[in-house]
């Protein structure tokens, strides 16, 4: 059985500024190659909410989409 992922359009955003982020860092290359094992490894999976890194506080920006 194959899924269809979507990404919601915030998770993309968060993608991009992922990368933005790491090429302004160092390696546009790098960057890239970076977002695109994030993409494979997402698409193995069925929903995706978003994407944080690990100093994010993914709690308050799951709770501001929800409007709880």
């Amino acid at each position: 059985m194959s899924y269809n992922i979507q990404f919601a359009p915030e998770a993309l955003d968060q993608l991009d500024a992922i990368e933005d982020y790491i090429a302004h860092a160092g390696s546009p290359l790098t960057a890239a190659h970076y977002i695109d094992a994030i993409v494979a490894y997402c698409e193995s999976l069925v929903t995706i909410l978003g994407v944080f890194y690990g100093g994010q506080d993914y709690e308050a920006a799951l709770q501001d989409a929800s409007g709880k």
